[in-house]
């Protein structure tokens, strides 16, 4: 949570029921500002578009009808939305958005998103870095995800040594082992990195290695955190000024 006492936007939670199914809610967080509606009507609005596929204001029943389901197909394609704000001050926004998620099959995800609170602009990590410090905090992420992904490995090859498995379970271990495999392969760049940060702390996630199918085997946490302080000397000059370090 931020460490800020002072919030510069108000959070609401708006609610609606299904049409489809009685007592199930959904819920999506709306920003204001008295001094300052243009930021948190952007902000609010590119949250919206990104998780429930719609402009605000252009809903013709309900914001979450694109994705609440059909009489047809009455499974939403977004549900059990929650929401967790990370830092609210008159720097920057920062807020993480989970939800599941369904198609083929249901999955569960978190989205981050941080914004300048004065304009409602996303900020992005090649802005808060340097372009070498970028590198070297990627570097250090990277290293970590090896070291988590390789004692993953040894788990599940110790057990299919000690682990009395079906030969279903082995072939699960197989393949999860398969995909670590392949995802440490992956050099480390900026396209599946997704962040959170407060004026203390930044945290890097990234994506899952195991497919769907052997996701229940993953152990491994894909949150990587530091402290602001610590990686100070990566900061641009506009990352400076946004943590006031």
């Amino acid at each position: 949570m931020s460490n800020s006492f002072a919030q510069y936007f108000g959070i609401d939670t708006l609610k609606d029921e299904s049409p489809y199914h009685k007592q199930v809610f959904f819920i999506f967080p709306h920003l204001s500002n008295a001094a300052n509606p243009t930021a948190a009507n952007r902000i609010y609005m590119d949250l919206a578009k990104d998780v429930l596929n719609i402009e605000p204001g252009k809903q013709k029943r309900s914001l979450f009808e694109n994705i609440w389901g059909s009489a047809e197909l009455d499974v939403p394609t977004v549900g059990d939305i929650s929401f967790r704000v990370i830092n609210n001050d008159a720097d920057f926004f920062c807020i993480g958005i989970s939800a599941t998620g369904c198609g083929a099959y249901c999955e569960d995800w978190t989205r981050y998103y941080t914004r300048e609170s004065s304009t409602g602009r996303k900020v992005t990590l090649e802005a808060i870095f340097t372009g070498d410090g970028l590198q070297k905090l990627l570097s250090l992420v990277n290293a970590l995800k090896v070291k988590r992904i390789q004692d993953n490995i040894s788990d599940l090859q110790d057990g299919l040594k000690t682990k009395p498995l079906s030969d279903d379970d082995k072939q699960d271990y197989k393949t999860a082992i398969d995909a670590y495999s392949q995802c440490l392969q992956r050099a480390g760049g900026t396209e599946n990195v997704s962040f959170s940060l407060d004026k203390n702390e930044i945290t890097i996630h990234l994506d899952h290695c195991l497919p769907h199918a052997v996701r229940f085997l993953d152990k491994m946490d894909y949150s990587f955190s530091f402290d602001v302080a610590g990686v100070k000397t990566y900061l641009s000059d506009y990352g400076l000024a946004l943590l006031k370090q």
